[in-house]
């Protein structure tokens, strides 16, 4: 499958999740409803003598409304409670922070491999995490989107793994980033929370003191048929699960292009005394985000998370034996040096075929994982000390929108001399020498490896920063692809952290639906990348091709309709489409910028940015 049909099947599954979500409901309603009328008939018995009839339609409806607005509830409290998405998650497993200039060795090994797993993929870089107290080996990745995804590890992980075993099991993690697995264990936690509620009440219930008091009996059906829910929603989250974790090892070989990375990881796992366990009390709550099952084995296979440990190893490794080599927790951290790939570029423009891009989206190759490690090795030690922390971070944005013109240029140093914090100002001055050095292939790099630093501003210091940002984007009265690039990586990462964002869904499932905001992405994208209008028009009648109209197409429009406000606006609508149309209108704009047969950096990037909208990460291309 391609990263779109994955998508489709991803939506599929959070489908099946819902049906068997109302199913469950429906059983437990009944079980509470047949539970209530015995409770009333021993009340009776033992009252009044007299036995009312099995069915009651009052009775009945009212039950029915109280499990669906108990369980509503309790869903909608954890959802809220996760609303900060993977944050959310790693605070709850006691997870820490990585404080991106660590001097920890094996923190900064994390770091480095989190960070070009990013890059090769086209992703956001995830802020990275560390269960300090788990001397297990497991990982696990959450969020609603990529742009506010985090990886998190063990300090087992850490300890016991070599860096190509690390590189397996992040790999393996972003497999979830990029297929869309992380938005669908957050909604089985709050459905399976939401169930769990009714055995909760039945345990209050069940504390209630008096003398003849019937009120234990009731807590006692609520509990039974509380923690039968529980039973169903884990057979739901086991079902989901376990295939995904297959297809996730499988990419994480294909992205490493090195079975023994992940293979190695697993059988330390079997031949670790702690395995893949954890000592975390909410772990339960969280089994299926893990790399590996987190929890005692289960007696009934069908409630596992994860498949046989054995099992997956086979997958990648045929010719296992079954036997797990013995590995000593105290084993010291391998001394793994961090791979420099040596990349030569003839100049800035890369000659592809739009297919090739395509293909990519959503992939991760070894050439990617190469290329992304020795763009962060040729990176200027100063700039990438200041992207790992939010005082440095803003700066290097800041220094990245400076514009070259010389009045342009004084009118944002006053602005910025204004509003910024003092000390910040200052430290883009300094390195805006070293930003506009670096070239145009370092703004991306750069852009994404800031994202986690600055998830850590404060509510105040992100209001100024934004407020900043925009600032100097309007500063020349225009703005350009790379500002708008740059602002809408910038703020769909970080908004969510900061402000309530509602996750996207998909409402248009028609090309024909989409036609206005289809016709303004692609003038634009012709215009951009053409120099004459023959060439634009040209360029712009073989993307709308791809959209399939037939005998209703559209005409390009004229440049000066073609604002970058509108094509905010229409790609608004557009991410709200299906991944089976997103492909279509991915390859329509790729192949409306290749009818040259070549794409510059800021094609690249105009690629990117509208593709990071689509919830779509391309690799980079420069390769």
């Amino acid at each position: 499958m391609n990263f779109f049909q994955r998508q489709d099947v991803a939506r599929r599954k959070s489908g099946y999740l819902v049906v068997c979500f109302v199913i469950c409901v429906v059983l437990i309603t009944i079980a509470l409803y047949l539970g209530v009328v015995a409770f009333s008939h021993y009340i009776k018995l033992h009252r009044i003598k007299e036995v009312s009839h099995l069915w009651d339609t009052r009775m009945f409806v009212g039950v029915g409304i109280g499990t669906i607005f108990v369980i509503a509830i309790g869903s909608l409290y954890k959802v809220l409670a996760l609303r900060k998405g993977g944050d959310a998650v790693a605070t709850m497993l006691g997870a820490t922070l990585v404080n991106s200039n660590s001097d920890d060795l094996q923190k900064q090994k994390l770091l480095n491999i989190v960070e070009e797993m990013a890059i090769a993929s086209g992703t956001p870089v995830p802020s990275v995490y560390i269960m300090e107290g788990e001397h297990g080996i497991n990982a696990f990745a959450a969020g609603f989107t990529p742009g506010s995804a985090i990886v998190c590890v063990t300090r087992g992980s850490l300890e016991v793994l070599s860096r190509d075993e690390l590189q397996g099991v992040i790999a393996h993690e972003f497999s979830h980033i990029i297929n869309g697995d992380m938005r669908l264990n957050i909604k089985l936690m709050g459905v399976v929370h939401g169930i769990l509620v009714i055995a909760i009440i039945g345990r209050i219930l069940m504390r209630t003191r008096g003398k003849k008091n019937p009120l234990p009996l009731l807590g006692l059906i609520f509990l039974v048929i509380g923690y039968i829910g529980v039973l169903f929603g884990k057979l739901i989250k086991a079902a989901i699960s376990r295939q995904r974790e297959f297809l996730s090892d499988a990419s994480a070989v294909q992205f490493t292009r090195n079975p023994d990375g992940i293979g190695g990881a697993l059988k330390k796992i079997g031949g670790l005394f702690n395995g893949s366990k954890l000592k975390s009390a909410r772990a339960d709550e969280a089994s299926h985000f893990f790399f590996s099952n987190g929890l005692k084995k289960s007696f009934i296979k069908s409630l596992s998370t994860h498949p046989d440990l054995s099992e997956r190893i086979r997958r990648i490794d045929p010719s296992f034996d079954g036997k797990f080599p013995k590995v000593l927790a105290s084993i010291k951290p391998s001394k793994d040096k961090i791979v420099k790939g040596v990349h030569s570029a003839k100049g800035d423009e890369v000659h592809v075929q739009p297919a090739e891009i395509l293909g990519k989206v959503g992939e991760l190759s070894s050439k990617n994982i190469v290329f992304a490690s020795a763009l962060l090795s040729a990176l200027s030690p100063v700039l990438r000390k200041n992207a790992h922390e939010p005082f440095g971070a803003r700066a290097v944005i800041y220094a990245l929108l400076i514009n070259r013109e010389r009045n342009v240029e004084t009118s944002q140093l006053k602005l910025l001399e204004k509003d910024a914090d003092s000390a910040v100002y200052q430290e883009m001055v300094k390195i805006l020498p070293k930003v506009r050095q670096a070239g145009p292939k370092y703004r991306l790099p750069l852009v994404d490896i800031s994202l986690p630093a600055l998830k850590n501003l404060s509510d105040k210091q992100y209001a100024v920063f934004r407020k900043n940002v925009k600032s100097l984007v309007d500063a020349d009265s225009r703005m350009d692809l790379f500002e708008f690039m740059l602002e809408k990586i910038l703020f769909r990462g970080l908004d969510p952290c900061f402000m309530k964002v509602r996750p996207t869904e998909i409402r248009y499932r028609q090309i024909f639906n989409l036609r206005t905001p289809c016709r303004h992405l692609l003038s634009v994208v012709a215009h951009f990348g053409n120099r004459d209008r023959q060439s634009a028009i040209s360029a712009f009648d073989l993307g709308k091709s791809k959209f399939g109209l037939g005998a209703n197409p559209f005409e390009m429009l004229p440049e000066d309709m073609c604002t970058l406000d509108a094509l905010g606006k229409s790609l608004g609508k557009l991410s709200q489409s299906s991944p089976k149309l997103k492909k279509n209108i991915l390859d329509a704009v790729i192949t409306c910028i290749t009818a040259d047969r070549e794409i510059c950096i800021e094609e690249s990037e105009l690629i990117r940015a509208i593709a990071d909208t689509l919830d779509c990460p391309v690799p980079p291309l420069t390769i």
